[in-house]
């Protein structure tokens, strides 16, 4: 437990999520299930071919590489830029990247000097989050798919592929996560009264391991982030329900099953 969750048990129940996270994955290899995985929304990416056959240097908006600028070479076999989107949702994202390609002749020209100027000035701070490479471009730009993603409300948005010599834009396929939404059963009782559950929405929690390291990590994240990532798949997401000391007590699965955790107590 870090200094700063340390300090604050004084005065505020605080949870563990990577403790949950081991209690979860015990009850399942008890019973040997495996956590159904829950599809995370894709974000759009602009993929622009060096076509110029001289090399093209640019800065990454958000600066991974600590100063040093971005180099795409113009011959060989990763003559690519990878640029990332800006846009709270899939339509702005791929509204950008198709204004972007209008904007600078993408599509015939691929990555420029002008547009990497633009991106260096900071002229489209509005539409670019990153841009980063080199890159195959022909790999990467097959990865792309016709993609549609039912959200959690309103219709399905249906993101076409774009592709051509010089540019590309689009969505991969939607990655699977290891994600439960955690409610914790916590009742009040008043003067003669039974005791009544207290309402909430939970909160989500998604799993990952590092491909490198092997670490294991867990991360909160709160029901109306979560709706925007999962769509309509939020609903399908396992629902762990736990005591805020003894931890789980059960888990419900979206096609019904329940999963009792006999070691600690059930909710009244």
């Amino acid at each position: 437990m870090s200094k700063h969750t340390s300090e604050l048990t004084w005065r505020r129940k605080v949870v563990e999520a990577d403790k949950l996270w081991s209690q979860v994955q015990l009850l399942l290899e008890e019973r040997e299930l495996t956590l159904p995985q829950t599809p995370r929304r894709p974000d759009i990416r602009l993929i622009l071919n060096n076509l110029s056959g001289t090399s093209i240097h640019f800065m990454n908006p958000a600066n991974h590489a600590k100063d040093a600028r971005e180099h795409i070479p113009g011959a060989g076999s990763e003559t690519a830029a990878m640029v990332m989107l800006k846009g709270r949702n899939l339509e702005a994202q791929y509204h950008n990247a198709a204004l972007l390609k209008r904007q600078f002749n993408l599509s015939v020209r691929g990555i420029t000097q002008e547009f990497c100027d633009a991106l260096d000035a900071g002229h489209l701070a509005s539409m670019v989050k990153e841009a980063y490479g080199p890159a195959p471009f022909e790999k990467q730009s097959s990865r792309l798919v016709n993609l549609e993603w039912s959200k959690m409300h309103g219709a399905p948005v249906i993101c076409h592929a774009v592709q051509t010599a010089a540019c590309a834009y689009g969505a991969r396929e939607a990655e699977k996560e290891s994600v439960i939404l955690v409610k914790p059963d916590v009742y009040l009782q008043g003067t003669d009264t039974i005791a009544e559950l207290v309402d909430s929405d939970g909160i989500c929690i998604a799993y990952s391991k590092d491909w490198a390291s092997g670490k294991e990590n867990t991360r909160p994240i709160k029901p109306n982030v979560a709706k925007a990532f999962y769509g309509a798949h939020y609903n399908e997401i396992p629902v762990v329900h736990i005591h805020p000391d003894e931890g789980v007590t059960e888990i419900h699965f979206a096609d019904g099953t329940r999963i009792l955790n006999e070691r600690t107590r059930q909710p009244a």
